[in-house]
């Protein structure tokens, strides 16, 4: 079964599956999402997009500073096929651990509410009971009291303890070593988030 779901993943031509990176979240969703590449026949490139809109995050605060944390349920990626989805959800060990977690290193409420511009979060991320370090350079926007994250860690799965699937040695499908995580995230939807204040 399992490998059926791998096959199913690779190999299902689904259009609305596949995606430029900026044009994977609408402007004010709230959502992660995973993006990686595989080639397909040994020369057809793809790039499988899957979106996750029912996350929870919020602001810990801590002595050294403020700590994002994040949490994405594994099976609610949507890629735009429920057969691709559950392989996604074996894959990212979604038995062992239901939910992806983050969690950054202290950030300064300054350097959340700056001008419009460039940050880079780092922390760690649990997949499958275990901690793997990940950075995620956010560009962030400013309009009145609302500020709009919009982060992105490239990665690779063997960082991530993964094994990129194949089909029949990569001769059907090959995925790539290489994995995108995305978010964007609002201000107001991020619980214990300090008040922006007008400039």
């Amino acid at each position: 079964m399992f490998k059926y779901l791998i096959f199913l993943f690779l190999t299902w031509p689904t259009a609305f599956t596949y995606a430029t990176s900026d044009a994977i979240f609408q402007t004010n969703e709230h959502c992660a999402a995973w993006k990686t590449r595989k080639t397909m026949f040994l020369f057809k490139q793809l790039e499988p997009v899957g979106i996750n809109c029912n996350i929870q995050t919020k602001m810990l605060q801590t002595e050294k500073g403020l700590q994002l944390q994040a949490s994405f349920p594994i099976k609610s990626f949507n890629s735009g096929e429920p057969d691709r989805d559950a392989a996604v959800f074996d894959i990212l060990q979604g038995k062992l651990q239901e939910d992806l977690t983050y969690l950054s290193r202290p950030l300064t409420v300054e350097s959340l509410q700056g001008s419009e511009g460039k940050l880079d979060i780092q922390g760690t991320l649990t997949l499958g009971g275990k901690t793997y370090p990940l950075t995620f350079t956010t560009h962030y926007q400013k309009k009145d009291t609302q500020i709009s994250f919009h982060g992105l860690a490239k990665t690779s799965y063997t960082a991530l303890g993964i094994e990129p699937p194949k089909v029949l040695g990569g001769l059907v499908a090959n995925v790539h070593d290489t994995l995108e995580l995305h978010f964007l995230f609002q201000s107001n939807k991020i619980q214990d988030f300090p008040a922006p204040q007008n400039k």
